[in-house]
């Protein structure tokens, strides 16, 4: 009785939306972050409006969104599951898999682009031909809109190129790039050879972790020339819990093996101009896993941990977890 129960309420929510998704054209260009907490994890797209939100439960942008604006559908970014909110029961029928093809577009192994014409319907009822869609102009960006364009016809280039991950400066101007944590680290396996200044000349050196209770990471953004200082703004990926240094840390013949992941525990941060910004810092109380704080002079707030992620680190603290 419950399954046919929730099979009819389904079913009526469906018939409710299904006119309001045909009239909305969707976009899942933009970065897939929510629109409230600018968390990227948990990202459900509202299928009425077509903006972003986070989770389902009842504290959630999702859910107080469907209470404000009265839209009842969402879709998961990742898993492709839709829900109905707020009651957030699970609906599937067939009319969203359109949705799901644009979100995430799917080829066969075996499916020849170039060679096979094979048209795809949109969202909004009009049909397009695969690799002839265009792009969004963000900020004049049609330059760059017509090279990709051009570059994407070289075939060997389009299937190896992996779109790098970019945001954009508080002007809205500069690109600003991207690199994990783990790719600054090659430096120190212990096998990457670099040029460095040994007086009284250069020479090729090597660099090696050792297991610590504690690690330091300092990255360096300003660099002063004769003129001026300059700052590199590059976001760095950092993992904030189970850190995994094995591949860094060499074990001793016969020991036993011993834990090597670390969680951040303080996380320092440059905002502004070089010459004239400040500094502000997360940190994380022991007795509190799931609570940031964010310290500056006298001011302390509380946090989400995903903001930690998106802070343009300065210096780093990592502790070891406990075997």
């Amino acid at each position: 009785m419950r399954e046919k129960l929730l099979k009819k309420r389904e079913m009526r929510s469906v018939r409710e939306w299904e006119s309001d998704l045909i009239m909305l054209k969707l976009d899942f260009d933009f970065e897939r972050s929510c629109s409230v907490c600018l968390s990227k994890l948990n990202v459900y797209a509202c299928l009425i409006s077509g903006k972003y939100f986070q989770g389902r439960s009842q504290n959630s942008p999702a859910y107080k969104h469907s209470l404000e604006a009265g839209h009842h559908v969402y879709m998961n970014l990742l898993t492709e599951k839709v829900y109905c909110l707020p009651d957030r029961y699970e609906i599937n029928d067939p009319c969203l898999d359109d949705i799901r093809h644009v979100l995430n577009p799917r080829f066969s192994r075996g499916a020849q682009v170039d060679r096979k014409e094979q048209w795809s319907r949109a969202l909004d009822g009009s049909y397009y031909l695969p690799g002839m869609v265009g792009l969004n102009n963000i900020q004049n960006t049609d330059f760059v809109n017509v090279t990709i364009q051009s570059l994407m016809r070289v075939t060997p280039l389009r299937k190896n190129l992996p779109p790098p991950p970019l945001f954009k400066d508080v002007m809205e101007k500069s690109i600003i790039p991207q690199v994990a944590l783990f790719d600054l680290l090659k430096k120190f396996d212990g096998e990457t050879a670099t040029t460095e200044v040994v007086r009284p000349r250069l020479a090729r050196v090597k660099y090696r972790v050792t297991k610590t209770p504690y690690l330091m990471f300092h990255m360096v953004r300003f660099k002063k020339n004769n003129f001026f200082k300059e700052k590199n703004p590059t976001l760095v990926n950092f993992p904030v819990k189970d850190m995994e240094l094995r591949d860094y840390i060499p074990s001793l013949p016969g020991e036993k093996e011993a834990c090597t992941k670390y969680n951040l525990i303080a996380n320092i941060v440059h905002d502004g101009k070089p010459d004239d910004g400040s500094f502000r810092v997360f940190v994380q109380p022991k007795l509190q896993e799931r609570v940031w704080y964010q310290m500056q002079d006298l001011h302390v707030v509380e946090m989400l941990p995903q903001m930690v992620e998106l802070s343009e680190a300065y210096m780093q603290i990592y502790e070891l977890q406990e075997e």
